[in-house]
């Protein structure tokens, strides 16, 4: 599982408090803050499968701040 860091003007995105390059390989318990304007997202990587659905895709992470 890759985490595809945006590049777009407005966005801004770390794991584990560090700038994210693209491309990174997303690991269990990684925390990720993505912000886009104003708001920011912070999950936790709970689980990493190569192929998931979309409704199965929540389970594999949880919200820790929005």
């Amino acid at each position: 599982m890759f985490f595809a860091v945006p590049y777009n003007d407005g966005w801004q995105a770390t794991v584990n408090g560090r700038p994210a390059k693209a491309s990174y390989d997303v690991k269990v318990g990684d925390i990720l803050e993505i912000t886009f304007g104003a708001r920011t997202l912070r999950i936790r990587v709970l689980e990493v499968k190569d192929t998931v659905g979309k409704d199965a895709a929540s389970s594999l992470y949880e919200v820790i701040e929005s």
